[in-house]
């Protein structure tokens, strides 16, 4: 198997585009509808205890 073309590149680089764009607007359509309602003081306390877990996490592993 050779080298892919120019043109299955570009195909396959806007295929990743689209990919990639319909995965961000899912996740900020949900986003949306977690956290659009909740307070900011609320939000700040679930960031900061995120925060907390994931550097646990990350010194787990």
């Amino acid at each position: 198997m050779g080298v892919p073309s120019v043109e299955v590149s570009r195909r396959l680089r806007e295929k990743g585009r689209t990919v990639t764009a319909t995965l961000r607007g899912g996740r900020d359509s949900m986003a949306a509808e977690l956290f659009g309602h909740m307070p900011a003081a609320h939000l700040e306390v679930l960031q900061g205890g995120l925060e907390v877990a994931i550097e646990r996490l990350r010194a787990m592993g």
